[in-house]
């Protein structure tokens, strides 16, 4: 069998279909490259697609996957710390999308077409710390879509978006976050309640947006900012 392998790279190849189960006589896939399957022509994970292996790092970027749910990455490696799934074609994320994740520490969802994600979608996450959303199509952030965040998450990034309301709560709890990209985007105004539990931000990034009214106690909370 091939149980000895550590790493393994399909990468560039025109596959557009893999067959649930082709990679369960693999082991434990140790390199820090991980799993790669990036640069080919993804449409669709199913259940059990990716059955067998254990995975710490999955590298889907650059397919065509259009969406993922909670069926999308069931009988996955329950120890993936990091999922790149940039330069796709998603255009949601559904609720509980990534609950077979729970080590999951980094997941890049940047340069897609989200216009929407679940209030749930990063449920289960207790240990993600970095959060890459650059360069989608979200509209708004809303209340509940980081709850379950709330102690692990340090990074996150919603840059470069349509980005135009960000609702009272939509950050709240974020007790542990320490960077907030919020450039390029088109919002108008910020008020004291948009940051009032990111006690320990230190790099807070507005550039770019549209901003014509600002609360004079908007980042009064923000102690740690440099």
């Amino acid at each position: 069998g091939l149980h000895q392998l550590v790493y393994i790279n399909l990468n560039a190849n025109p596959i557009y279909y893999i067959d649930p189960g082709s990679f369960h006589e693999l082991g434990m896939l140790e390199s820090s490259d991980g799993f790669s399957l990036s640069f080919m022509k993804l449409a669709r994970l199913g259940p059990d697609l990716l059955y067998g292996p254990v995975i710490y790092r999955l590298q889907l970027e650059n397919n065509q996957l259009t969406g993922v749910d909670n069926a999308s990455f069931l009988g996955v490696s329950d120890r993936v710390e990091h999922l790149d799934l940039g330069h796709n074609w998603i255009s949601q994320v559904g609720s509980c999308s990534f609950v077979h994740m729970p080590e999951l520490l980094v997941l890049n969802l940047q340069h897609n077409f989200i216009a929407q994600l679940a209030s749930d979608a990063f449920n289960e996450l207790s240990k993600l710390a970095e959060l890459y959303l650059t360069r989608n199509l979200l509209r708004e952030l809303r209340v509940f879509t980081f709850a379950h965040l709330n102690k692990s998450l340090e990074d996150l990034y919603v840059d470069e978006n349509e980005i135009r309301k960000v609702e009272v709560g939509a950050l709240s709890g974020l007790n542990a976050l320490v960077k907030l990209e919020l450039a390029k985007n088109r919002i108008e105004e910020l008020r004291m309640h948009h940051f009032a539990d990111l006690h320990q931000l230190r790099e807070l990034c507005l550039g770019g947006n549209r901003i014509l009214a600002l609360d004079g106690n908007a980042f009064q909370a923000l102690a740690q900012l440099e």
